[in-house]
């Protein structure tokens, strides 16, 4: 299994190299993280926005492999970074991993890897989708559009917290594969022999640090009001089965005129596994 999975991690990158995918480092004081991008600075004529992509808990950039593939087909300059504690990324080396400081991080990324007058688009799903609408609304540079996917940020009570902080503390790869099993609208074949990397991945120090650290304040969105104006399309499919459908009750209950929700049929938690094609026509179509 461990063979399999990491063969499949290396059939990723070699897909996104193939389409003219580079890697890179960004060597932040806390941590050095890792992205993959389509050329920077050669991207700066493009007359499409930059899109950022931020993966959620226990996944990486690269499990957005055909995402993005399809989205710089269609002419989109890509940046995708592995947070703090997954993927390629390094954990802090001084200090805990909290909520704060993972929004610290992705915060100083976005400002020294994006020229100060680019215009970028934010893309994040579950954990990414949070932290994207976190900088839209704290930030003072402002992205063009926001997708976020299943974003975490529903939650209303400390009891509610603790009982999803609960379902990521993984002992065995059983629990690994019962969680997985909530990310598919219908799970794969396949999907027993990912248990493993995914249980690796969630039992990393820093993301254990993570869970074990992070507030119910860190992950609560109450700020798109009114005054919010970033277009915005919250994507929350009818098949999600990793949050339950309370939060977007909540969501529908504060958010502004800027904020278009949408729930589709055919997706669930991770609709770029689900249905990647159908994904980014729908990116695509918010954008323009």
């Amino acid at each position: 299994m461990k063979l399999f999975t990491g063969s499949i991690e290396n059939l990723f990158e070699l897909a996104l190299k193939k389409n003219g995918f580079q890697s890179g480092r960004y060597p932040h004081r806390s941590c050095h993280l890792h992205y993959w991008h389509t050329g920077l600075d050669q991207d700066k004529s493009s007359p499409k926005p930059l899109i950022v992509v931020v993966h959620g808990i226990g996944s990486c950039s690269s499990h957005f492999t055909e995402l993005m593939i399809r989205l710089r087909k269609q002419g989109y300059p890509i940046l995708a970074l592995d947070l703090p504690c997954h993927g390629k990324s390094h954990d802090p080396s001084n200090e805990p991993m909290t909520g704060d400081l993972l929004f610290q991080i992705f915060q100083d990324f976005m400002h020294d890897m994006i020229e100060p007058d680019r215009k970028f688009v934010l893309f994040g799903n579950s954990l990414g989708g949070g932290l994207t609408i976190k900088y839209a609304v704290d930030s003072p540079r402002k992205p063009s559009h926001l997708i976020a996917v299943s974003p975490v940020g529903g939650f209303q009570t400390q009891a509610e917290w603790e009982s999803f902080r609960s379902d990521l503390q993984f002992k065995n790869v059983s629990d690994a594969r019962k969680f997985l099993l909530r990310v598919y609208r219908k799970a794969p074949w396949y999907l027993s022999l990912f248990a493993p990397s995914f249980l690796k991945a969630m039992t990393r120090k820093g993301v254990l640090e993570l869970v074990n650290h992070a507030s119910i304040e860190d992950f609560q969105l109450k700020h798109l009001t009114d005054s919010y104006n970033v277009p915005t399309l919250l994507i929350w499919g009818k098949a999600e089965k990793v949050f339950p459908a309370s939060h977007l009750i909540r969501f529908k209950s504060f958010t502004s005129s800027n904020v278009l929700i949408e729930e589709p049929e055919s997706v669930g938690h991770c609709p770029h596994l689900d249905s990647p094609k159908w994904l980014v026509q729908r990116v695509i179509d918010f954008i323009k």
